[in-house]
């Protein structure tokens, strides 16, 4: 998203405040700064030298092993097969908008709707806060989810548990919801009015600032929030991560899935 002048550097953090009639964050961006993301154009980005690009590089020095590191997802190994599981034919890393370094994932718009991947070497965590990107060309068909506190197990959406922040642009809508057995039992939604065109932000407060409640906040390019919509829930307290798609002809983009 698009960082206005009025932000102050701190050496290599960045204390980013948007100063709107409705301020939604004030956060520091310990992996690299976004900048210059257009309205309808491609974000000139870069990441600095030493900045983990991959979730291998995130974890080194520590990880114990085999065990899921905290999510670092940039799509720099720009595969989804071999990566991801389940129905890997319904993605694919793209070099053709990103807010991180060359890609971003993307839902493809010949791929079968009720589609889902999941990583299982990377996990998110309650008492944390992530961001990420998405990008929507147009409003109608573009439903994206991303699924964290997954239970591992899962063949298809039909069998999925875990939690999903699911933008719903065809229904101009948010949500944070739980799913069991690929049934949702506990739903929230926010009417959102749905810019199209353009990177928004989103940040997910699983559980982070208040011990029994998930909280999904989405932003448009100049930092204006849009909407929030939060769930209390506290059955999972870590899980896999992924990527829901809803349907055939989608064409969104997400990138940029880090910790705070």
């Amino acid at each position: 998203m698009a960082v206005s002048d009025d932000h102050d550097t701190y050496g290599e953090l960045t204390e980013v405040h948007f100063h709107d009639s409705c301020e939604i964050v004030g956060r520091t961006i310990g992996d690299y700064v976004i900048v210059d993301s257009g309205v309808g154009n491609d974000p000139d980005t870069s990441v600095p030298d030493g900045v983990p690009t991959t979730p291998e590089e995130a974890a080194s020095g520590g990880g114990g092993g085999t065990d899921p590191v905290q999510v670092q997802e940039d799509f720099s190994h720009a595969d989804v097969p071999g990566t991801y599981d389940l129905d890997t034919g319904s993605f694919t890393t793209t070099t053709t908008r990103s807010t991180s370094d060359e890609y971003a994932l993307r839902a493809d718009d010949s791929a079968d709707g009720v589609s889902l991947v999941l990583r299982d070497d990377v996990e998110a965590t309650a008492g944390n806060t992530y961001t990420l990107d998405a990008y929507f060309p147009s409003g109608s068909d573009n439903d994206a989810g991303v699924l964290f506190g997954a239970r591992s197990g899962a063949t298809s959406w039909s069998d999925y548990t875990g939690y999903m922040a699911f933008f719903d642009s065809n229904d101009d809508q948010i949500r944070v919801d739980y799913w069991e057995n690929g049934s949702p039992v506990s739903l929230s939604s926010t009417a959102m009015s749905w810019p199209t065109g353009e990177w928004l932000t989103a940040e997910l407060d699983y559980r982070d600032s208040d011990g029994s409640t998930i909280t999904l906040t989405v932003a448009d390019a100049s930092g204006n929030r849009l909407g929030n919509a939060s769930l209390e829930h506290t059955s999972f307290d870590s899980g896999a991560v992924g990527w829901y798609n809803y349907h055939t002809a989608s064409d969104w983009h997400v990138d940029s899935l880090f910790e705070l």
